[in-house]
């Protein structure tokens, strides 16, 4: 969609400092795939889905946020990394929980 922020790459040094790596759950909201897929690629695995890393794309129009969530799945893909990539609302990636 466009290129990776100026905060991008510092943003992806603080996940491989902060010790990210196998059975760290990832859940990156407001998606680029950029970060998602380098948490993917430290071997960050999701409880909250079969990807090891869940991404979600929040805008609020509706063709970006589509435009968006296609993007990063192929991004995923050409980088042969398992991510889930969502949309909607922040809490769209999180399991429902029974308030009774």
């Amino acid at each position: 969609m466009y290129r990776p922020q100026c905060d991008t790459e510092l943003l992806g040094r603080v996940l491989e400092s902060e010790g990210i790596g196998p059975g760290t759950d990832v859940l990156d909201l407001g998606t680029g795939s950029a970060l998602a897929l380098r948490a993917a690629g430290l071997g960050a695995r999701s409880r909250w889905s079969k990807g090891r890393v869940t991404t979600v794309a929040i805008a609020a129009d509706d063709t970006l946020s589509r435009r968006t969530v296609l993007t990063a799945r192929l991004n995923a893909v050409l980088a042969r990394q398992r991510v889930s990539v969502r949309r909607g609302a922040p809490t769209a990636a999180l399991p429902a929980t029974d308030s009774t």
